[in-house]
């Protein structure tokens, strides 16, 4: 969730909470309402609302006793990248850059002062770290959001660090975490 979002004047606190659930749901990677009451500090019935509603309206998933995001997140997800025209115009590019290379290749945008991973290729025997497609990060947390940084002005780059500060990696609860 943005810096400062519970301090914005048109912010609908629900809309906000409900996404900070499903942000830590997927951190947990599956949870029971009291871990995640217990890991966001919310009573456990508040929790437990929030998460029938999602489940309900089929964006969390209940397997094994532990709610789970749902697959229904790809279908808007998948709208947004493939409606991207760097998307569109580099996934071939990134595709045959790994065929190359027999390596991992990537492809990624900056959002917010957030680098977004749009695409990944993973050759046969290739070296990689897991991250997913769509995962959020830092900029100065990556190679790729580095890589990007290179090509901004300094100017663009002191805006980024005003409004994101240069938190450490260790310092979050995850790469998602963007608090």
């Amino acid at each position: 969730m943005p810096e400062n979002s519970s301090n914005e004047p048109n912010q609908i606190q629900a809309v906000a909470n409900g996404f900070e659930i499903i942000e830590e749901v997927g951190e947990l990677g599956g949870c029971g309402v009291r871990e995640l009451a217990t890991h966001m500090e919310l009573p456990k019935s508040t929790v437990h609302v929030y998460l029938k509603t999602l489940e309900e309206i089929g964006y969390v998933v209940k397997r094994d006793g532990e709610y789970q995001l749902g697959f229904r997140f790809l279908n808007p997800g998948g709208r947004v990248r493939h409606e991207n025209s760097l998307y569109q115009a580099g996934r071939n590019e990134v595709d045959d850059l790994a065929q190359t290379t027999s390596e991992v290749a990537t492809m990624g945008c900056e959002e917010d002062g957030y680098r977004v991973m749009l695409y990944r290729t993973e050759p046969t025997g290739a070296i990689f770290n897991n991250a997913p497609t769509g995962e959020y990060t830092r900029m100065h947390w990556t190679a790729l959001g580095k890589a990007m940084l290179s090509r901004k002005t300094a100017s663009e780059i002191d805006e980024i660090v005003d409004r994101r500060g240069l938190p450490g990696r260790r310092n979050t609860r995850s790469s998602t975490a963007m608090h």
